[in-house]
């Protein structure tokens, strides 16, 4: 006669069943996001890297603004220029600002013929030092001199972001001593990793400052007259 008892399972079964339950349990839990693997092993790959973002950037034209203070002897004098940046591919660039008191005339002058992230790696020949975190990120380091003889540049420092190869610092060293540094900031509206603003500190022999160069809108691949790189 059956009875109202069910027969308990085997214990190896028992056993079967938990371990496939744990095992449905550790493929279901979340895996952590491993860190960006440095995919560049020279210069010319993080260079490489840098203008595939920008491949189909042809032209630019943005307003710019420079707000800041800069110190001549014992004076401090705060300043605003404000002008336009234009860019054309592949090493056209010209910055034309206007507006800084005569004592900030030189620092305006140094901003407006820096350069741009786009022309810096024709301008210098690179080299890859390390791969290491800066600002918080996985970064290219690249230090080279510049390409023409009689530059007052000794060389120039560049970190560049190891995920996505935009440009976060750049240092230039002078023959003389003097030192410009720049942080780059891409927050908000930035095609083709381009800068929205700019932290400028300036080291010079006759004047030092710090400055704050502020992108407006870029119209991308514009039509620029050639008279815009050439003033």
């Amino acid at each position: 006669m059956r009875n109202g008892h069910r027969r308990a399972a085997p214990a190896s079964i028992v056993i079967a069943i938990a371990l496939t339950a744990a095992a449905s349990g550790q493929t279901a839990a979340p895996t952590s996001t491993s860190p960006p693997v440095p995919t560049a092993r020279t210069a010319a790959q993080v260079i490489a890297g840098m203008q595939s973002f920008s491949k189909d950037l042809k032209s630019y034209a943005v307003p710019v603004t420079l707000r800041g203070g800069v110190k001549v002897s014992f004076v401090t004098v705060p300043f605003e220029a404000q002008g336009m940046e234009y860019y054309r591919a592949p090493n056209k660039q010209a910055v034309h600002l206007e507006g800084a008191p005569a004592l900030a005339q030189r620092f305006q002058n140094t901003v407006a013929t820096m350069g741009s992230p786009q022309t810096w790696p024709l301008d210098y020949s690179m080299s890859l030092v390390v791969t290491q975190q800066n600002n918080g990120h996985l970064a290219y380091h690249l230090v080279g001199p510049p390409k023409k003889t009689g530059s007052t540049v000794k060389n120039v420092s560049m970190w560049v972001a190891a995920k996505t190869f935009a440009l976060q610092t750049v240092s230039f060293s002078y023959q003389n001593g003097s030192s410009l540094s720049l942080n780059f900031g891409h927050h908000g509206l930035s095609p083709y990793h381009l800068p929205t603003h700019v932290t400028v500190t300036a080291k010079f022999t006759s004047y030092s400052g710090n400055a704050e160069l502020i992108y407006g809108t870029y119209r991308i691949n514009a039509s620029i007259p050639d008279s815009m790189f050439t003033r």
